[in-house]
């Protein structure tokens, strides 16, 4: 092929695969180095040349701080084309009868090692359509590929440190309930993201109806986890602590924090992309292309829907 045709195919291509190598870049520092955290006179934990934060040595608002931050890094770089391709990566999933139909069944398993799956793995384990050997999740933006891998490092780091088997019941019972009360300081502070229209009078409501934040999503995807649910030992002492029951997680954090955080000034953080997706489904199969009154006539509220559900994301970057 010749040197100017090449140039024309690179020309032509969409914006986000010429930055691949970049974006993976982006990532694995967000992933290494973002991460870590400076108190002053606490010692840090290193694992070669990175250094990861420990709930053990920081408090739960610093940890939150520290990886919202990480997230901040690639959300930012996610453009409003991205996200306008991730949507219709959903709406032609969306088109088939089976298109979110699980290819693979598994076997049966025992309660233990049932796998409560949300948005994200939805993502990672459905075959795109018309295409067998690439998942849903493959077809999205670069950009919003890097978003999903650091959510899933975060959910691995969590795991890692709730399932640890060097530590004792007491060290893994604090690190639950340190991951707890980054959830909760988190909801706090995601309050401040205005998208229902509030209820006067029904607080409650309120708090049901908000966003989750990014590093939120991550922390209950690992602590509703098989490997974090096989400790119920260490549950059991959080439960108890809490005044809760070990039945839900909700239950377990109605209760709310356990000590006193300083308030924190910083804005909402980031969202939850998993939200957005979620919402953006609805959107695929409760409205329709085509017009109520007439099946000739486009329905351009389904895309004015969805500019305005992405402008609340890009709003924010």
């Amino acid at each position: 092929i010749s040197t100017k045709r090449l140039a024309m195919i690179k020309c032509l291509e969409p914006a986000y695969d010429v930055q691949n190598e970049k974006m993976a870049n982006l990532v694995d520092k967000a992933i290494n180095d973002s991460s870590s955290l400076t108190s002053p006179g606490k010692k840090e934990v290193k694992m070669g040349e990175m250094v990861n934060p420990s709930p053990d040595v920081h408090d739960a608002s610093n940890l939150l701080d520290s990886i919202d931050f990480a997230v901040l890094e690639l959300f930012e770089a996610v453009t409003p084309q991205d996200w306008i391709l991730a949507f219709e990566v959903l709406e032609t999933q969306s088109a088939s009868v089976l298109g979110w139909y699980p290819k693979k069944q598994t076997s049966s398993t025992s309660d233990d090692e049932i796998l409560i799956t949300d948005i994200f793995t939805t993502l990672h384990s459905t075959e795109r359509t018309g295409n067998s050997e690439e998942n849903v999740l493959r077809s999205l933006p670069l950009s919003i590929q890097a978003l999903l891998r650091i959510h899933n490092a975060i959910r691995k780091w969590v795991i890692q440190e709730v399932a640890s088997p060097s530590i004792e019941i007491e060290l893994r019972a604090n690190r639950i309930n340190v991951f707890l009360d980054m959830i909760l300081l988190s909801r706090k502070r995601m309050v401040k993201l205005e998208v229902y229209p509030k209820e006067i009078g029904n607080n409650e409501s309120e708090v049901k109806r908000s966003v989750p934040s990014f590093v939120e999503s991550a922390i209950v995807s690992a602590l509703i986890s098989p490997e974090s649910r096989l400790f119920t030992r260490a549950w059991s002492e959080v439960t108890i602590s809490r005044h809760g029951s070990i039945e839900s997680l909700k239950s377990i954090l109605q209760n709310g924090l356990t000590k006193t955080y300083p308030t924190s000034s910083n804005p909402a953080i980031v969202p939850c992309i998993g939200w957005l997706f979620e919402r953006m489904l609805e959107i695929c199969c409760n409205i329709p292309d085509m017009s109520f009154e007439s099946e000739k006539l486009i329905n351009y509220d389904k895309r004015r829907y969805v500019y305005n559900l992405i402008q609340i994301f890009v709003r924010l970057q």
